[in-house]
């Protein structure tokens, strides 16, 4: 069987060496460097890691795009309700408006004038 290097591997799946050797690492095969050789049934081992991973990834993105949908629908559902909750104001303070205009209007009288003289001030 035909070795791959970790180096050529690394190229074809469009990882850094690194990242690959650590990859390689928890799948349990021993790598010293790049220049490592590996065998066929251990490539066969890193790549099905490396979909495992990417399914992780992927699940993960999906879960948060629910998250963030649902704190966004609740953040509508209370912008609603705020908006709501201002039309019912307007709505009362219009009816108030009208209940204050169609009540009679009283005046104060006028103050009488009266006889009394004012008190002047001593000069």
């Amino acid at each position: 069987m035909k070795k791959v290097r970790v180096y050529e591997l690394s190229r074809d799946l469009g990882l850094s060496s690194e990242a690959l050797m650590e990859i390689i690492r928890e799948v349990g095969v021993t790598v010293k460097s790049h220049m490592s050789s590996l065998e066929t049934e251990d490539v066969t081992k890193i790549q099905a890691k490396i979909r495992e991973k990417k399914e992780a990834v992927k699940e993960e993105f999906i879960r948060k795009q629910h998250r963030q949908q649902e704190v966004t629908a609740k953040e509508k559902e209370r912008e609603r309700e705020r908006e709501k909750e201002k039309e019912r104001e307007r709505e009362q303070a219009a009816l108030a408006a009208a209940a204050a205009a169609a009540a009679p209007v009283s005046t104060p009288a006028a103050p009488r004038a009266s006889s009394a003289t004012v008190p002047s001030r001593p000069p």
